[in-house]
């Protein structure tokens, strides 16, 4: 059942970008920071930048695929997942 495999993508999704993304990116950062600064090892840096980076991944997607979205349908006249046209250059 496609309806039943939809839900539980969704769920997942869901799960991923919200807090469990948020604990993630969380502990990936406290342990990287805690090997930078305690075991002065300089790739503990590149998991404090990598934890940070899963944080805020969920937030930067969802306004570049809105920014992009928006800049196709201006430019192309037809927005290809509505069917509808869009006037484009204000004619």
């Amino acid at each position: 059942n496609t309806e039943v495999g939809r839900n539980l993508f969704n769920e997942i999704v869901a799960l991923a970008t919200g807090s469990l993304g948020v604990l993630a990116g969380l502990v990936v950062s406290l342990i990287g920071l805690w090997t930078w600064l305690i075991k002065q090892a300089s790739w503990g840096l590149v998991m404090v930048i990598g934890g940070a980076t899963v944080t805020a991944f969920p937030g930067i997607y969802a306004s570049v695929s809105e920014n992009v979205k928006s800049a196709f349908t201006n430019s192309f006249g037809t927005n290809a997942v509505t069917g509808r046209d869009i006037n484009v250059g204000g004619n």
